[in-house]
């Protein structure tokens, strides 16, 4: 970490010398006719001055930009072009005379619709845009600093629903554009500077009869660094994705980073330092309350807890494993270059303290773009990203995770002896895990990837209206993780040490040959093609190795383990895609256009008798405002109709699915013991893709020189073979069955983006809103009847035709037994049902309590979602905020389930305090008994819990210095900024945060809290500053 302050502040001071020796020697050679030229810039409509526009004298590096009033000076000389430059208004250009003072009037533009938007394969005309896209731009990145791309595009986008799973520093985000469509995985496919990027985290989710969800692990999209983004296009609809084809059918995220300009170098540092909390606690009993409450259980009564006016709180666990983290960041970036070659080169730091102790998060990265014209006709360029993570993982996200056990852990127990050893509670408590500190600081659990991320392009101007390009990339990531697990003895529980070690590699290269033709006929007809041909390639190896028993905590090494227990392991795949795609764009007279993608794609995934799959797509758009009928209307700038349909797909599947698989069995031949092969699984030559079929209808409104800016789309969704295991007989034995294409799942929604610039000029006030509603229904799943998904074995989830994906499935809550009579009187329940015991509803009238009665208890996905952003500028002062809101979805709280279980010695939430006595018998908690006769803590709608929540996601408040003092400190730029993230929750939901996720990304298992990380509150203090 000082290597790198060190180089950081070596390579600015060497860069800000030079630069100021350039301007220097340049200005030794200025000839007495250059003088000063001031002014005012003004906007032509409102005459309110403009902040920030940019002057630059033509075919040079000098310029400079207005300040608060509207003025600036500039150095010039007769017969210069001055040119102005401002977002949203016409660029103005003035030739001087002899004049010492120039006044300028800027008319808003009302063709800003033609702001260049990326898609896939190049770009277009925002105009000409037929399908549906959302852009966040490098403004809007920076205005609040984040660990990961993915977390920078929550809230922004109309559709597109992001949560995070983890908390924790580098944790993962899952993110769901348009639904869910797909048992198999819901994320988008990523595309950064060309190269596709699959968020896999590398976890094999078990059989669909018992899918199972995990501890969440790592994120492979953070080893990308936010800051080196230029912009984010999402697109959302077929017609926009289908040109991804078979890796298009969640939607796909184009990421485009920042590339250099012809004109003066610019050297720009930003750094930031913040703090974290915990934003909220569960409240759970302290020792006073623990006593009381164990005394009253039907446990054996413990001598320390008789008098309980001697014992005070005791331990709280929250407080010993949560605490204020910090964390740091900075950034360099070189960017410039001339009229032939320009760069943009950055290095980046940052590092991360989780909320829990032992938890961490770091990353190195650096980034080169360079663009290089060789002649008028061909030009060559390159994007090469390293990067380097560490991330220091607690155990998390399950019962036996720090933050699950600070919960139940007893309040008895101090945190350590008065030796300095971890203490463990006295020999009457029994618990079945250890002191949560002493697991957060003791176990290692360590992370590391290297992520080499390139792309090289070679371009050429066949005709004046037929380009070629070609491009190879490659995306290599070696991965490992060090899993160390002490050995102790801490009152009656005792622990073997381990030590895993796990080495990942993973390799892919893409090259792709593009063809493109733009060209306009009769000054009305405008066509432009693409024609490309692209072939991929990759694959992962892996190793593990596991020891125990190594001959102390201190050395950790595997060759000091016992090698008579060692497991070793590995295994290696291979992937391959090729592919032929095309688009045809055609205009007519900039009101009629249409748009037609096709795309075959070949996969390794599926056998040869499907190994094809062709994805067409087609949207036509109406631009109404540029009709005759409608010129009257002078307010009104764009009004757009848009229609599209297409078909994607989805492969992501295992890579050999439809192979006949083989492992080692051991066998008994005689007397000895022998090593066979036997088949894993029975394949399924026919298997073929995911197919999502789409239509959407959409409609662009622009009005007051489109300061008012309205997106409205619905759209439809059905995803068709969804991709299932079929249902076997038992005479199959222990085959795996195989994989065949019969689900169906359809997905409907309405989405509205109102974007207003509602002032400019001194005061200027932007404001942008997002609504997105979606339905979800399960249509199909051939003969399987249901899926159902466990965590830690226990079901959860139940996904069903004529429902929702993932529904919560249990028992139904009816009401406490008051009286023994009220127990005779219901259906049997078990020989133990007592009064105080849960009532659960007999829904079949069968007069049992079973399994038959269970149903569906909660959706975890939202009914809509909105968001709401404000952005406010005046005099250098910058201010906003984003507030987040998600409506009607359901949390299963597991939690709830150990806290208010009233299981063995386990602490207890403050709820219990309100559990059933035959003084107090009108509660919702059941009565207090050591162990559980009646089931009241199996899976019912008892722990079912609103999920809805508004949150102040976002503030932040900056402020930039006048270009009077920035100058005379040799500064282009300086802008410091404080900001805040998730200051404010309002929601019902009684864990830790409503913003609880997905297992894995599994699209099974979403909103089960079990022990989730918390999301934490933080503030961080920052500079931009540009050179």
């Amino acid at each position: 970490m000082k290597i790198f302050y060190y180089f950081s502040t070596a390579l600015s001071l060497v860069l800000i010398t030079s630069l100021s020796a350039m301007a220097a020697s340049g200005s030794s050679s200025v000839e007495e006719s250059v003088r000063s030229i001031t002014g005012t810039v003004t906007d032509a409509e409102t005459n309110e001055p403009l902040i920030g526009v940019n002057i630059i004298v033509k075919g040079t590096t000098s310029g400079g930009i207005t300040d608060y009033d509207g003025n600036y000076v500039i150095t010039a000389e007769t017969g210069d072009i001055l040119v102005f430059s401002y977002l949203s208004y016409e660029t103005v250009e003035y030739k001087l005379s002899n004049q010492g003072v120039l006044n300028v009037q800027m008319e808003p533009d009302a063709k800003q619709l033609d702001e260049v938007v990326v898609v896939g394969y190049g770009t277009t005309k925002r105009s000409d845009v037929t399908g549906s896209l959302s852009s966040i731009s490098s403004e809007s990145l920076r205005e609040v600093p984040v660990t990961g791309l993915d977390q920078a595009i929550q809230g922004r986008a109309a559709g597109v629903q992001v949560t995070q799973n983890s908390g924790a520093p580098g944790g993962s985000v899952s993110i769901r554009v348009r639904g869910i469509g797909s048992t198999l995985t819901a994320e988008p496919l990523y595309v950064i500077d060309g190269i596709p990027v699959v968020n896999d985290n590398g976890v094999s989710r078990s059989s669909y009869d018992g899918i199972e969800g995990n501890v969440q692990s790592n994120n492979t999209l953070n080893t990308i660094n936010p800051n080196d983004i230029e912009s984010i296009e999402i697109l959302k609809d077929a017609s926009a994705t289908a040109i991804y084809g078979a890796r298009g059918a969640n939607g796909v995220v184009l990421i485009t980073t920042k590339r250099g300009k012809a004109g003066r170098s610019k050297v720009s540092f930003e750094s930031y330092i913040g703090t974290q909390k915990l934003a909220k606690k569960v409240e759970v009993l302290n020792l006073r309350e623990y006593a009381e409450y164990y005394n009253g259980s039907a446990f054996n009564p413990i001598e320390e807890f008789q008098d309980l006016d001697l014992l005070g709180e005791g331990t709280d666990w929250q407080d010993e494993i949560f605490r204020r983290a910090y964390n740091r960041n900075a950034q360099l970036t070189l960017s410039g270059g001339g009229e032939r070659t320009q760069f943009a080169v950055s290095g980046g730091f940052t590092r991360t303290e989780g909320i829990v102790i032992g938890s961490a998060f770091n990353r190195f990265s650096a980034k080169i773009n360079l663009d290089h014209q060789i002649n008028d006709k061909i030009r060559l360029g390159n994007s090469l990203l390293v990067a380097r993570t560490k991330e220091d993982i607690t155990l998390q996200d399950n019962s036996r995770g720090v933050v699950y056990t600070a919960l139940l852990y007893v309040p008895a127990a101090p945190v350590r002896n008065a030796d300095g050893t971890f203490a463990a509670p006295q020999d009457e408590i029994e618990l079945n895990f250890i002191n949560p500190v002493s697991s957060a600081l003791e176990t290692q659990d360590v992370s590391r990837k290297t992520r080499l991320l390139a792309n090289f392009y070679f371009e050429a101007d066949l005709l004046p209206f037929l380009k070629y390009r070609t491009e190879f990339g490659t995306d290599l990531l070696f991965a490992g993780q060090s899993t160390f697990q002490p050995s102790y003895e801490r009152g009656q529980i005792s622990q073997r040490s381990s030590l895993t070690i796990n080495k990942n590699e993973n390799r892919f290269w893409i090259n792709k040959h593009l063809l493109t033709f733009n060209k306009t006929f009769a000054e009305k007809h405008n066509v432009t093609g693409l024609l490309g041909f692209e072939a991929q390639e990759g694959g992962y190896e892996f190793l593990f190795a596991s020891r125990n028993d190594l001959p102390n905590n201190t050395n950790i090494a595997l060759n000091l383990g016992d090698a008579g227990q060692q497991q070793t392991g590995g295994g290696t795949g291979d992937f391959a895609l090729l592919s032929y795609f095309g688009r045809l764009n055609y205009s007519f007279s900039d009101r009629y256009q249409v748009t037609a993608t096709l795309r075959a794609d070949g996969s390794s995934r599926f056998g040869a008798n499907n190994r094809y799959g062709v994805f067409p797509s087609a949207a036509f758009a109406w631009r109404l405002s540029n009709e005759s009928f409608l010129a009257d209307f002078e307010k009104l700038d764009n009004l757009k109709l848009r229609i599209g349909y297409g078909a994607v797909g989805n492969q992501e599947i295992g890579l050999y699915s439809y192979y006949a698989n083989v492992g080692a069995v051991t066998a008994v031949q005689g007397d000895q013991i022998v090593t066979a092969f036997a088949p894993n699984n029975i394949p399924n030559p026919d298997v073929r893709w995911e197919s999502s079929y789409q239509t959407n209808f959409g409609i662009d409104l622009g009005l007051f020189n489109n300061r008012i800016e309205i997106i409205a789309d619905y759209y439809t969704r059905r995803a068709d073979g969804n991709l299932l295991p079929a249902l076997l007989p038992a005479t199959t034995g222990g085959l795996s069955a195989p994989i065949v294409n019969i689900g169906e799942i359809t997905n409907n929604g309405f989405e509205l983006t109102v974007n207003t610039q509602n002032t400019t000029g001194k005061f200027d006030w932007s404001t942008s809103f997002n609504f997105s509603k979606s339905t979800n229904e399960v249509t199909n799943l051939g003969s399987n009847g249901s899926l159902i998904a466990t965590v830690e074995g226990l079901p959860v989830t139940r996904t069903e035709v004529g429902h929702p994906i993932g529904q919560f499935y249990g028992f139904v809550m009816d009401g406490i037994f008051q009286e023994p009579a009220d127990v005779d009187e219901a259906p049997f329940q078990s020989i133990d049902t007592r009064a105080g015991d849960i009532k659960f509803k007999d829904l079949n009238d069968d007069g049992i309590i079973n399994a038959e009665d269970q149903t569906f208890i909660g959706n975890p996905l939202p009914d809509f979602t909105a968001n709401l952003s404000n952005r406010f500028a005046w005099k250098g002062i910058d201010c906003s905020f984003l507030i987040q809101g998600v409506f009607g979805n359901e949390i299963l709280n597991m939690v709830r389930r150990k806290t208010e279980s009233f299981e063995g010695f386990n602490n207890q939430s403050v709820a219990i305090l309100d559990s059933y006595t035959p003084a107090e018998p009108s509660t919702t908690i059941p009565r207090a008994i050591a162990t559980d006769p009646n089931a009241n803590t199996r899976i019912s709608d008892r722990f079912i819990e609103d999920g809805t929540f508004i949150r102040l996601k976002n503030v932040s408040l900056g402020y930039t210095f006048p270009e009077l003092i920035t100058r005379r400190i040799g500064m282009e730029n300086l802008r410091v900024y404080v900001s805040g993230q998730n200051l404010v929750t309002l929601t019902d939901y009684s864990g830790y945060d409503p913003e609880v996720g997905s297992f894995n990304q599994n699209p099974l298992i979403n909103n089960v809290d079990n022990g989730r990380y918390p999301t934490s509150r933080a503030f961080t203090f920052g500079l931009n500053a540009n050179f």
